[in-house]
Formats: structure tokens, C-alpha cells, sequence
């Protein structure tokens, strides 16, 4: 009966390639939990700046809405507002006001009012 056996060179390298596969597979693991935890905390600070900004995004509606409240058609008269005779979309300015326009005249404007100084 013959026996083979395996020569020292040969187990040496099997052991050394089994030690070098179990070091890659090692810092793999770690690379890949490192990244799920970071991904995890990235997400959950997200999830906080998300929720903060809704909360303020809703301040600022309500506060929106308070003050959308407070215009009235005597108070539009005030500011030079005057009915429209025909329905017009746009809030009309002299060339040197602001390009831009305000959100009490364009709710105005909405309204039927033109603005004219």
C-alpha cells in the first residue's frame, strides 16, 4: 500500500493562503459594517434635519396664513390698489419699483385688483 503524504513546502503555502483568504475576508467584514454604521448614522442625522425643517416649513405656513389673513380690500385701497376693469393677472409697477412682484400685491392682483401709483 502506498501513502502520499504532503511535502512541509506545500502545507506551508496552503497555510499561508488560508491565513491571507481569512485576512481579506476579515477586513472586508469590517470595511462593510463600518460602512453600514456610518450609513446608518448619515441617515438617522438626515432624518432629524428632515423633521426640523418640516416643523419650520409649517411655522412659516402658519405664519404665511395669519398674515394672508389680515389683507382686506380696504387695506389693498390704502396701499393704491383700485378694481380692475378688465380681469388681469398681473400686478402692473412704474419701471423704477422692484421687478418683483410682492405677495399682497399678486394676492390682490389675484383678486382683481391692479395696482396703479
Amino acid at each position: 500500500m502506498k501513502t502520499s503524504s504532503i511535502n512541509f513546502k506545500f502545507r506551508r503555502r496552503m497555510l499561508f493562503s488560508f491565513l491571507a483568504v481569512n485576512l481579506l475576508l476579515a477586513a472586508g467584514y469590517l470595511y462593510l459594517v463600518n460602512n453600514l454604521v456610518l450609513t446608518a448614522a448619515a441617515y438617522e442625522h438626515h432624518q432629524n434635519e428632515s423633521e426640523r425643517l418640516s416643523a419650520e416649513l409649517a411655522l412659516l405656513e402658519s405664519q404665511f396664513t395669519k398674515k394672508a389673513a389680515t389683507i382686506t380690500m380696504d387695506y389693498a385701497y390704502s396701499l393704491g390698489f383700485e378694481d380692475a376693469t378688465s380681469r388681469s393677472l398681473f400686478a402692473y409697477r412704474t419701471p423704477a419699483s422692484s421687478p418683483f412682484i410682492s405677495a399682497t400685491a399678486l394676492s390682490l392682483a389675484q383678486s382683481g385688483l391692479v395696482y396703479r401709483p
